[in-house]
Formats: structure tokens, sequence, C-alpha cells
């Protein structure tokens, strides 16, 4: 006689996605993101959205996601009463705008605005010669001494204001 097939009972997969939410407890308690618990724990992304519409699941994942940042931030508190770098390190995390390194925030915001820039100059270069002409006019209007632009904003289209107008007669 051949073996019968097994199915499962609804017992038995409650049990296995209770060890598995255990495991995930674990795991999340430790530090890991959830992707990762998951990974260690061998749960499926079906088995993940089981757990996540269980509510107490759900209000455990985020206490120990931010019961570890606690614990973690108390550990930077601690080490800054010591070593001046650890404070240093966290404002500079924390509130980067602020306690920042300055050249690095300042180098992302100029690539942004040199990107912007490029883009608004092959559309204008694509425009007929009556609209680039009038585009180029209100441009050299405005006002680039306001203090939300960077110097070199008002350079680079100083210096491909000639380019533009110069491609219209080429």
């Amino acid at each position: 006689m051949p073996p019968r097939l097994r199915l499962s009972t609804k017992r038995e997969k409650i049990n296995r996605i209770n060890i598995k939410k255990q495991k995930m407890a674990k795991y999340l308690s430790k530090g890991l993101k959830i992707n990762e618990a998951c990974l260690l724990a061998q749960v499926t992304k079906a088995e993940l959205l089981e757990m996540r519409s269980d509510v107490t699941f759900e209000e455990f994942v985020q206490y120990s996601q931010t019961k570890m940042e606690a614990e973690q931030l108390a550990n930077i508190t601690d080490a800054g009463k010591v070593d001046w770098k650890a404070s240093a390190w966290f404002l500079e995390r924390v509130y980067p705008e602020k306690y920042g390194k300055k050249d690095t925030i300042e180098h992302k915001y100029q690539i942004q605005i040199e990107t912007f820039q490029n883009v608004v100059l092959q559309v204008i270069n694509e425009c007929s010669p009556q609209l680039k002409q009038r585009i180029m006019q209100k441009l050299k209007k405005v006002d680039l001494g306001n203090p939300l632009m960077l110097e070199h904003g008002k350079q680079h289209i100083e210096e491909h204001c000639d380019r533009i107008i110069d491609a219209e007669y080429a």
C-alpha cells in the first residue's frame, strides 16, 4: 500500500508561523531589518504578509526597532561623555544640515543645480530662435544674488547664455 500524502493541519501551520515569529522577534530585537530577519528565519513573502496582518506582531516589530534604536542612541550618548567624537558623529547624522560636513552637502546641491541647469539649457536649445531669445532675456533679469542661489549657479548660467545665443546663429 503506497504511503498516504499527509496534509498539514491548520494547527501545524499556526505552530510553524509562531515558531517563525519567535525567530523573527529574536533577530529584530538584535537590530536586523525586517528583510534580513526574514532571510534568517526562513520566512517567505506570503508568510510575512500573514504575520504583519497580526496587529500584535506588527506592534512588536515597531517596538523592537524603536527599542534597538534607543539602545544604540544611549550607547552613543554614553560614549560621548568619554570621547567628544561620538557626540559629533551623532549630531552630524541626525542634523546634517546643521552639523554635517558643509563641503559634502554643498557639493551634493551643486551637482543637482548643475544637472537641472543642463536640462534647462537643452530644452532651451530645442526652442525656436525667437522663444530662445525671450527666455534668455528673462533669465538675465533673474536676481541671482538671492542667497538661495549658489554663486556657482550664477556663473554657470552666465557662461551658458552666450552658448545658447551663439547656437541660435550657428
